[in-house]
């Protein structure tokens, strides 16, 4: 996943979130490159996407979102705190989200 995907990735969710889709729940696992997307303070150019405020908003609106622990591992970042509400996880669980879900939509 390039940052552009992580970019379309996030606008999706709040999308779902919207008054037509009330009972849905929105799950987001981050894997390989989009991993980095879960580390807070990032410094953005102008005009670019602010990813972990997109990330905050996810979370803020009952979303889920978790990071690969060992794609987290594999850049090095592991061991830096991430975004507030993100939780670093792991491929069962990403099993066990996809295998419950009505909907999958991978980027």
């Amino acid at each position: 996943m390039n940052w552009l995907s992580c970019v379309r990735a996030r606008q999706y969710p709040g999308l779902l979130r919207d008054s037509s889709h009330e009972n849905k729940e929105v799950w987001v696992f981050l894997m390989a490159d989009a991993a980095t997307c879960a580390i807070p303070n990032q410094t953005i150019s102008q005009g670019d996407y602010n990813l972990e405020r997109m990330v905050k908003a996810v979370i803020h609106k009952g979303g889920q979102v978790k990071a690969c622990d060992t794609c987290l591992d594999a850049r090095g970042l592991k061991t830096l705190p991430l975004i507030e509400g993100v939780e670093a996880s792991n491929m069962p669980q990403l099993a066990q989200w996809t295998l419950a879900a009505d909907k999958v939509l991978t980027f």
